[in-house]
């Protein structure tokens, strides 16, 4: 029974009858959220919840994808109970009524919210995937450090973790002509700002299918592979010429030179100036020992 007498669920007949109407719907979150970012598809939050926190039943106008990077968070929908500790993931089907509580640790983690599929699944779900810490690694970095791919990276992230997502039949080794298509066109596109929703129709899939098999063959994301295009490419453009470092980093796809220099830095340990110096230094020895004389 609720707090006012009413009937929340019928817990004689199957855990997942509910009365949608018999609890307010609530924000995304009912914890801080740490951080927020928005697509057509999709609302990402990173939260935090103090240590035993209780939250009374309520629902969710969408669905969501609800993940514990770390302590433990237990949801109740009627007589259910779900507990998910790190690294797990439980799906939320919108209206559906639920309390959650959190351990000693309190809870931090992601409310994934899906904007336009309501009825992806019917049913609370737990999920325990390998690649949820991974997957929480990656939501996070994209979260606090932005750029022109993180829309397409974090959309990729959301497709790879729903339930109703096409799966590649098979276990062939070898991509299909369409998605070594795919592949092409992101490695002649790099510079540009990618689209999933544009990308999987030109390829004439859905975009789960697309992000699913990406992985898959090629061992890695689409946005991964965008970015390690963009900074290879700068590698030899500041090894092997004199292009101002401005100029690269347009020519590459960064927003500006410190867009260059923070991604340079992540990726190989120095900066582009560093590099170009010591490239320059090189040659110089070089042409000052051909020029010695015998």
């Amino acid at each position: 029974m609720g707090v006012d007498g009413t009937a929340i669920f019928e817990e004689a007949q199957s855990p997942w009858r509910y009365h949608r109407a018999m609890v307010p719907f609530a924000p995304i979150t009912l914890g801080r959220a740490l951080c927020v970012a928005e697509s057509e598809s999709f609302t990402f939050t990173e939260t935090e919840h103090v240590p035993g926190t209780l939250l009374a039943a309520h629902a969710h106008e969408r669905p969501a994808i609800s993940i514990v990077a770390s302590g433990m968070r237990t949801y109740r929908f009627g007589v259910a109970a779900f507990d998910c500790g790190p690294a797990s993931a439980l799906f939320v089907p919108a209206g559906a009524p639920h309390a959650s509580s959190f351990g000693a640790e309190g809870g931090h983690g992601f409310m994934i919210e899906l904007r336009r599929r309501p009825d992806v699944f019917t049913e609370p779900r737990a999920l325990g995937d390998g690649d949820l810490a991974r997957c929480c690694d990656a939501i996070r970095r994209e979260l606090w450090f932005p750029d022109d791919v993180t829309p397409l990276a974090l959309e990729s992230l959301a497709f790879e973790l729903l339930p109703a997502a096409e799966r590649e039949a098979g276990d062939s080794r070898r991509a299909p002509l369409w998605l070594e298509r795919v592949r092409e066109r992101v490695h002649h596109s790099f510079p540009m700002r990618l689209s999933l929703e544009r990308i999987a129709g030109e390829a004439g899939v859905e975009r789960s299918r697309l992000t699913r098999a990406f992985r898959r063959h090629f061992r890695t994301s689409i946005a991964a592979y965008v970015r390690a295009i963009r900074i290879r490419r700068a590698w030899e453009l500041v090894a092997c010429g004199d292009m101002p470092l401005g100029e690269i980093a347009f020519e590459c796809g960064f927003t500006d030179q410190s867009h260059l220099t923070r991604a340079f830095r992540r990726a190989y340990a120095t900066t582009p100036g560093v590099l170009r110096a010591y490239k320059t230094r090189r040659r110089a020895v070089r042409t000052l020992r051909g020029c010695a004389p015998s």
